[in-house]
């Protein structure tokens, strides 16, 4: 196995605190909070263990607010938040100005998809479990995201995903299929509707864009064989 390297010979990518999916989520999945307004502190160390930052709460007007560092953490199945939670990140991502300017990552909170859809067959929509099928935060009611980048790593939309079923980034809480006819639901949840949910200054898809920039709208032969009386390849094939 190749020796441990210090970490000032990490290079500037490694040294961007990535924090694995455990070191974060279960404190919010488990509603872990402080009971006022004085923050309560969890240390979080990045996968390298070359970094350290603290994922605060606080309980301001009934509402458990997690302020999270910037950084890049990990998410790998679809995060259940809790009612009456708000997750705000370090900073707003987006400067309207410039709306396609990329943020400095070194001061974002970012969240980065571990694992994404790569076969047209999946059963993505009519999977059996949701929370390992798909990748994202299910948003229960008065629940509120901002000042925070997502990054998703789909390369393709599954065969059964016509009916445009999900999953997203972020989703409010409800069954899977359209019909709801399988008692299935999104993120594990009641199924029940989300009331009174806010999402503000978060920008989507934009952290590996310079590397990808050249694939974004492509032509990809044989990939769009959509009529529905000759249906072939409808965007079955990955443009990268």
């Amino acid at each position: 196995a190749a020796a441990a390297r210090p970490c000032a010979a990490l290079s500037l990518r490694d040294a961007h605190p990535t924090f694995a999916y455990g070191a974060w989520s279960d404190v919010i999945k488990t509603g872990e909070c402080s009971s006022g307004a004085t923050p309560r502190r969890f240390e979080l160390r990045s996968k390298t263990g070359c970094a350290a930052a603290a994922l605060t709460c606080s309980l301001e007007e009934g509402v458990k607010v997690y302020r999270f560092p910037a950084g890049v953490f990990e998410i790998g199945e679809q995060l259940l938040v809790p009612e009456r939670t708000s997750i705000a990140g370090a900073g707003d991502p987006n400067d309207m100005a410039h709306p396609t300017k990329s943020p400095d990552w070194r001061h974002q909170t970012l969240f980065l998809a571990t694992r994404g859809v790569t076969q047209y067959g999946e059963n993505y929509c009519h999977a059996k479990n949701m929370v390992t099928t798909r990748v994202g935060f299910v948003l229960s009611s008065y629940v509120t995201v901002r000042n925070v980048s997502y990054q998703g790593v789909d390369t393709i939309r599954p065969d059964d995903n016509g009916a445009l079923c999900g999953g997203g980034a972020f989703e409010t809480k409800g069954c899977a299929e359209n019909d709801c006819h399988t008692g299935v639901n999104n993120g594990g949840s009641d199924g029940q509707g989300s009331v009174h949910v806010t999402i503000e200054n978060v920008r989507l898809n934009d952290y590996f864009y310079a590397q990808d920039k050249d694939l974004v709208g492509a032509t990809v032969p044989g990939n769009y064989e959509c009529d529905a009386k000759a249906y072939g390849c409808c965007f079955c094939k990955p443009n990268g």
